[in-house]
């Protein structure tokens, strides 16, 4: 009886789009005891069981069709061994739900966001891959929560991602192991589970991006992130705090410019707050402002609608009015791993001697006195000035290779 029972309420609120808490209000009872009716582990008392009668007959529905319904869910997933391919969108779904989600023991699936800023984010990926997916209607929960319901796709992240339904600090999620096989896995979780818990701040002056506020209890997720980043090769430190929560911060440009260029994001609030510090130097408060005034800013002056900007985001130099500030980035990177390439004093010093330090300190729209500290070895020039070097070098056909680290030794 009580498995009929089961599977009769489990095929209704599948076939009515019903979240347990809409049946629930329905009933006028609990939303756990929905949960236990489900589970098979209690019978709705006969008063109850005449109002969901009373509620099928209203809809002119079949009962005999709502429990085939509900008896079919469960089997999809461990009885005939149907699993999801392993994608980029599977792991920035479970990114999501690694930051902002819930998984139920229930079959439910419950994802939280901001609705004054997350709306976009919501409609334009978390919606789509929820429903690509999971292959189920999305309902709101509430005014700042959705929640979808497919049994058979938690048993699926149970048994392949190792994600157990229930609290997430009970069992200690991390990201799953098969999203480090591939760096696209590896990015795609890591976006994922900053578009919903990370944002983008500014420290001092500086620009950097924090993964949020983890409990203490959430030691190997916060273990897991770290490694990730150390994949991509993006450099982290991880702070626990007083009120015992992990906080993991990218406090460095270069580690915020190569996060971007990685990662990247869907969410355009943390896309509005990148990119009018890279363009601008501008630390926007988005909580003081509010994202509108952010977007329209962005918009007036530089021409990129976020909200239609294609996503994920990522700063690369492919992109047609942002491409050109992106290429800058990636030219300076690789010229910062010059810096160690070669003996720069002894380059500039040639170079004076070729073209003239005035002339030299033009070029280079540098002081006569860093040109003296780049010759006595002192100082090494920034990446800008090392380009143009280099530049001047090439111009003037100065061989580099002369110059390289250790090039005596390998000859």
């Amino acid at each position: 009886m009580s498995k009929q029972w089961a599977a009769l309420i489990r095929g209704l609120r599948v076939d009515q789009k019903l979240s347990q808490m809409a049946l629930a209000e329905i009933l006028q009872v609990h939303r756990g005891a929905v949960g236990r009716w489900e589970n098979a582990q209690r019978v709705p008392i006969p008063k109850l069981q005449e109002h969901l009668r009373s509620y099928i007959r209203r809809r002119r529905l079949s009962r005999d069709f709502l429990t085939r319904k509900g008896r079919q869910i469960i089997p999809l997933t461990l009885a005939n061994k149907v699993w999801l391919p392993r994608t980029p969108e599977l792991a920035e779904l479970i990114g999501i739900l690694l930051g902002d989600g819930e998984i139920k023991k229930d079959g439910s699936l419950r994802v939280s966001f901001d609705p004054k800023k997350d709306m976009n984010f919501l409609r334009r990926r978390i919606i789509p891959l929820l429903k690509g997916l999971v292959k189920v209607k999305v309902g709101f929960e509430s005014y700042k929560r959705i929640q979808v319901f497919n049994i058979a796709f938690v048993r699926f992240l149970q048994e392949n991602s190792k994600l157990q339904p229930g609290s997430k600090f009970e069992y200690n999620w991390a990201i799953p192991a098969w999203c480090f096989t591939k760096e696209e896995y590896v990015t795609s979780v890591l976006r994922g589970l900053f578009d919903t818990d990370g944002y983008v701040g500014y420290c001092l002056g500086s620009v950097e991006i924090m993964f949020g506020r983890f409990s203490d209890r959430c030691d190997k997720l916060t273990e897991s992130i770290v490694m990730a980043l150390q994949l991509l090769g993006i450099k982290s430190s991880v702070q626990h705090t007083k009120d015992g929560r992990f906080k993991i911060r990218l406090s460095s440009q270069r580690m915020v410019l190569r996060f971007f260029q990685k990662v990247g994001t869907s969410n355009i609030k943390h896309l509005a707050r990148f990119l009018l510090w890279r363009l601008s130097r501008y630390e926007a408060k988005i909580e003081l402002e509010g994202l509108p005034t952010l977007l329209k800013k962005v918009k007036k002056r530089y021409g990129v609608d976020l909200d239609t900007e294609p996503i994920p985001f990522l700063w690369q130099s492919h992109h047609p009015s942002l491409g050109k500030y992106a290429l800058e980035d990636t030219q300076m990177e690789k010229t910062r791993t010059m810096r160690n390439l070669y003996k720069w004093n002894v380059l500039v010093r040639d170079s004076v001697q070729v073209l003239g330090m005035t002339y030299l300190a033009q070029r280079v729209k540098a002081t006569l006195r860093s040109i003296r500290k780049w010759r006595q070895g002192v100082r090494v020039p920034c990446a800008k000035n090392l380009q143009v070097l280099v530049d001047i070098a090439k111009k003037n056909k100065i061989s580099l290779e002369k110059y390289r680290i250790n090039h005596d030794e390998k000859r």
